[in-house]
């Protein structure tokens, strides 16, 4: 049982391969956190990761395992499309790439994080508006993990 937090690799490896899926491509900016200024129209990252730790009940000398669950949420924002319609497609093309990235890794993810016990993608979460700028896009889709350390 792997003995650090598995939030991190769990985080590289959903970048990576969103950064590598086709319907992605080389227009989107996938950044590990809010770029900020650097933000492009069409932009992923990763938001706020929130971890809990519990401790299951062992009553030895030795040291206590330590369950971790944690929550890693996506952020995908969409701009400057010609109007609504456009932004709400293409934003649905990102989300859906993004779900098929979730639903690969969901399954091959055990081999390369020890430890790890549970992960499964949320329900994803959208909405595009109209604004005096154009129309703008966001959606949130989350991994939620369970891994055991020592």
């Amino acid at each position: 049982m792997p003995t650090t937090l598995t939030r991190w690799p769990i985080a590289k490896a959903a970048l990576d391969a969103i950064r590598e899926h086709p319907q992605v491509g080389g227009g989107v900016l996938v950044a590990p956190v809010f770029p900020g200024d650097n933000a492009q129209p069409e932009t992923i990252w990763l938001d706020e990761i929130t971890t809990t730790l519990e401790y299951p009940g062992s009553m030895g000398p030795d040291r206590k395992p330590r369950d971790e669950f944690s929550t890693l949420p996506f952020i995908i924002r969409v701009k400057n499309n010609a109007d609504y319609d456009a932004t709400r497609d293409r934003l649905e093309e990102l989300l859906s790439a993004v779900e098929d990235v979730f639903a690969s890794l969901v399954v091959s993810i055990f081999d390369k994080v020890p430890g790890l016990l549970e992960i499964d993608a949320a329900d994803p979460v959208s909405d595009a508006q109209d604004t005096a700028e154009g129309a703008i896009g966001f959606a949130r889709i989350e991994l939620v993990c369970h891994s055991r350390l020592t």
